[in-house]
């Protein structure tokens, strides 16, 4: 499902600056050792850096190396990533039915970090699902825990996800949780935004479908997160510029003593 286009609301930037790392944990089928430099060459090479370019910190199943001004890390832990960190995700996620059957079985996982001191948060998260990817293609990794948005990706979907995301195609179902909540109407919250320095995004008792629900929060999202945007309390949003609906900044009905950006749709 691509991205719509065209959210409208006043545009008010952002003075704070988001924390500059990220990480993820890759689920692995095995418990064997992973083959670290194979990850980082073929991390570098997807990214054009030549071999020569520096030489990668590898040993006692680490790595570490630069690209590009990034820093960028990688573990393999060989256990299982706990299940107090894994049973919600799992529980959560309603697009994949054999999740908690698929993640129960994996043996060990890798944790993968990127930092920078210059780059913004989005640019740091690009350059790691570059090199989640990356860790996917030469492990055998069954799905990747994104702890920041508390949300469980199959790896081949993870991948097909990320193909060809962009600065201005964000792969936000990587970064973002999309939580539909049954009642009178549809609901959704998201999880994932604050990383960002945004507010999740809550909608409640929409009239909308799940399918165009999905597409008015991810557009949303999509508009605050590319544009370092937060839309702030009173400001308003739509889909045309006809269309205002207000935004309100409110206590969740989802999320205990968290403050969202609100849509009443």
């Amino acid at each position: 499902m691509g991205i719509l286009k065209g959210i409208f609301g006043r545009r008010r930037l952002k003075s704070e600056r988001p924390k500059a790392s990220n990480l993820a944990m890759i689920a692995l089928r095995s418990s064997e050792a992973v083959d670290l430099n194979a990850i980082v060459e073929r991390l570098r090479s997807a990214d054009g850096v030549p071999r020569s370019n520096g030489v990668p910190d590898v040993g006692n199943g680490s790595a570490v190396v630069q690209i590009d001004g990034f820093t960028i890390g990688l573990t393999h832990i060989g256990f299982p990533i706990p299940w107090s960190d894994l049973e919600w995700p799992v529980k959560t996620a309603w697009t994949w039915p054999d999740a908690e059957a698929v993640v129960k079985e994996h043996r060990s996982h890798v944790l993968v970090f990127a930092s920078s001191e210059q780059a913004e948060i989005v640019q740091i998260s690009l350059v790691l699902v570059r090199a989640v990817c990356a860790s996917i293609e030469e492990t055998e990794a069954v799905a990747v825990y994104y702890g920041n948005a508390s949300i469980v990706v199959p790896a081949d979907r993870y991948l097909a996800q990320a193909a060809g995301s962009s600065a201005t195609d964000l792969p936000l179902f990587l970064w973002l949780g999309f939580h539909p909540v049954q009642g009178a109407g549809l609901s959704m919250y998201t999880t994932g935004m604050p990383v960002f320095g945004l507010l999740d995004l809550e909608v409640n008792e929409s009239a909308l479908d799940l399918e165009r629900l999905v597409d008015f929060v991810a557009n949303l999202a999509h508009y605050e997160i590319a544009g370092a945007v937060q839309i702030e309390d009173g400001e308003s949003v739509g889909a045309s510029e006809i269309e205002r609906i207000t935004v309100r900044h409110r206590p969740s009905r989802f999320g205990a003593n968290a403050i969202t950006c609100q849509i009443q749709l």
